[in-house]
Formats: structure tokens, C-alpha cells, sequence
């Protein structure tokens, strides 16, 4: 299933992405997404790039197809890896793993610099659960659920950026 969130931000890249490096960002949005637990466990320099690994617990409606093979509350641990800074943005590959569940979410996330001084976010994604006949039929029903998720998760940067200027 494929995801898609795009958010237009005041900040320039390099700003962005301080932010998204921060910890008390990281659990300020995890609290505001309604996470719970939620962890920083890695914040590192990797090479001339970057990874950003978390964890939190997240509850989910789930659809009656999917009750029998997940719990509606999941352990989710992130890693983002970031590449070294372009003179156009920054680009970073994404996965979450659902401790106990065949459920896996990766993707790109790109911060691209516009001629204004600040930047595009953008994240796209793909949903999979890795269950023989019906992971497709599963992945369908979860996928509006992860959307939306992460149409928030971009909404709450714009909104933090606004609230904490540079």
C-alpha cells in the first residue's frame, strides 16, 4: 500500500532537520500522536550521514480481518537513516518493525530546499504484513490508519516549527 505526506515548511533544511534529530521533539510528538512509552535510543552520526532509531507503543482500531493475526496495541521501534546534506536537501530511508506483529512500514523522507528559504517535506512510505493469503487484504484495511498517522506526523512538525522558531 502506498503512503504519501507532503508538507510545505518556513524552516530551512538544515533547521528541519536539527528538529527531527532532537529528542524533545521526538517525545513531544509521540505524546501529541497519542504513543505512549515512546523512547529515543539512538541519535548517531553514521558516515556523513545520520540515524535516528525510536521506539513507542501505539494503538490502532483494527479491522475485524486483522484482529485474529495483530493486537490492536503494538511496539513499534523506528530507524530513520539520513544520507550527507546535498546543496538541495536532505534524502533518508525509513523502517518501523512491530515487535510480535508481520507488520513493516519503510520508505524514503526527503527535505528539499525551495527558493523561498525554506523547504519541502516529504515522506512516502509502503505497508506490508507478511501474512500468507490475506497480508494484501490486511495491508488495505490498515493502510487509511497509517495515512493518516503519517499526515499527522508531518502536520506536528509544521505546527512545532511555527511554535519554536529557529
Amino acid at each position: 500500500m502506498g503512503l504519501r505526506a507532503v508538507q510545505p515548511l518556513d524552516a530551512d533544511v538544515e533547521r528541519v532537520f536539527a528538529v527531527l534529530c532532537d529528542h524533545g521533539f521526538l517525545l513531544e510528538k509521540f505524546a501529541a500522536l497519542g504513543h505512549e512509552d515512546g523512547e529515543v535510543l539512538e541519535t548517531v552520526a553514521v558516515g556523513d550521514g545520520y540515524r535516528i532509531r525510536t521506539r513507542r507503543v501505539v494503538e490502532i482500531p483494527l479491522p475485524s480481518i486483522a484482529k485474529k493475526v495483530l493486537s490492536p496495541r503494538n511496539t513499534i521501534e523506528q530507524v530513520d537513516d539520513w544520507e550527507a546534506p546535498t546543496d538541495r536537501g536532505r534524502r533518508g530511508t525509513w523502517v518501523t518493525s512491530t515487535k510480535g506483529a508481520p507488520v513493516e512500514l519503510r520508505g524514503e523522507v526527503k527535505l528539499t530546499a525551495n527558493e523561498s528559504g525554506g523547504c519541502t517535506y516529504e515522506v512516502t512510505g509502503e505497508l506490508k504484513v507478511k501474512v500468507p493469503l490475506v497480508g494484501g487484504k490486511i495491508a488495505g484495511a490498515l493502510s487509511g490508519d497509517a495515512q493518516r498517522e503519517m499526515d499527522a506526523d508531518v502536520t506536528f512538525l509544521a505546527k512545532y516549527l511555527a511554535d519554536h522558531p529557529g
